[in-house]
């Protein structure tokens, strides 16, 4: 019978623990899209775009005016106020200080423009004058707010190759004893930043490989395979055994915290799903065949760094 791994607990600083929750909150809402560029800022990038627009022939000149006034009263409305909110919980927990005064100190630069542009009612001589001045404060916020983000990527990287080595490590005897192979997919040592904080990706991993060891108790194929690759800025980790499977009736609430018949179990997975959401991770069930076994399916988000270079891999292939 497939139950939930014991998980590893240790008391924690209350006041850290808070201090990582908003952290936790403030990774959540930089939004990073698959160019490396910060999604609060796209409003600003279109404004900037239809302003330079106005004076050209390739769109009507009243339609990129509207357009322009839309997006600059969007920005002032509702993205200035969700940008405010992530500087003001950075602000609250000393995150960053220095970097959160100059963000700050960008978007008052920001809003005067954008206000000084509106009051003229976008007349061509004022778009022409102060267009290159907003394209270079729009430039420079969102450098530093990929900056921000850096930072708060170093807070929640790990290495997913070294947590699965000291995961598989805590099971090679029993593994051993049970004649279980393990084997793992690529072979290779280079390391695998992901987003994910470590303690959650811990217990994942240990629930996922643990319950796969006790649905290999008395099969006669005794296979745990884990294997991973990289996917458009995740990674994505496929562990499959060849157990007992998952009866179909127990599917649905595999991740409800009421899947194990262990006593004391069932609650690992719930737990690892929502620790690992997070961050953008996902957990879930890919297959199981009852006597044949199952394949659980992790997408890891990783750094922006590493997806542009996967991405630029992937281009030149």
């Amino acid at each position: 019978q497939r139950g939930d791994a014991p998980a590893e607990t240790a008391p924690l600083d209350p006041a850290l623990v808070i201090r990582r929750d908003v952290m936790r909150s403030i990774f959540g809402e930089v939004l990073i899209t698959n160019h490396g560029r910060i999604s609060l800022v796209e409003t600003l990038r279109t404004l900037s775009g239809h302003l330079a627009r106005c004076g050209t022939s390739l769109v009507r000149v009243a339609d990129a005016r509207e357009r322009a006034r839309r997006a600059s009263e969007d920005f002032l409305e509702f993205d200035r106020d969700a940008l405010d909110e992530i500087l003001i919980k950075a602000a609250a927990v000393h995150f960053e200080p220095d970097r959160v005064a100059a963000l700050r100190g960008g978007l008052e630069r920001i809003e005067g423009t954008l206000r000084e542009l509106l009051a003229t009612d976008l007349d061509p001589a004022a778009v022409d004058r102060l267009q290159p001045r907003l394209a270079r404060e729009v430039a420079t916020l969102e450098q530093e707010f990929l900056a921000f983000y850096r930072e708060l990527e170093r807070h929640f990287t790990c290495d997913f190759q070294g947590i699965l080595a000291r995961v598989l490590d805590r099971y090679t005897d029993l593994a051993r004893r049970q004649h279980i192979t393990i084997l793992t997919e690529p072979d290779a040592a280079r390391r695998e930043p992901v987003l994910v904080e470590a303690a959650a990706l811990r217990l994942t991993l240990d629930n996922l490989v643990g319950n796969a060891v006790r649905a290999l108790a008395d099969r006669p194929e005794r296979v745990l395979r884990i294997a991973w690759r990289g996917d458009r800025g995740q990674l994505v980790v496929r562990i499959t055994d060849t157990g007992c499977g998952i009866a179909p009736d127990r599917v649905d609430d595999l991740f409800s915290g009421r899947a194990s018949t262990r006593p004391g179990g069932g609650v690992g997975l719930a737990r690892s799903r929502r620790l690992l959401g997070h961050t953008g991770a996902v957990l879930e069930l890919e297959r199981s065949v009852p006597d044949h076994g199952s394949t659980f399916r992790l997408r890891l988000p990783r750094p922006v760094a590493t997806a542009d270079h996967e991405s630029r891999k992937d281009a030149s292939a």
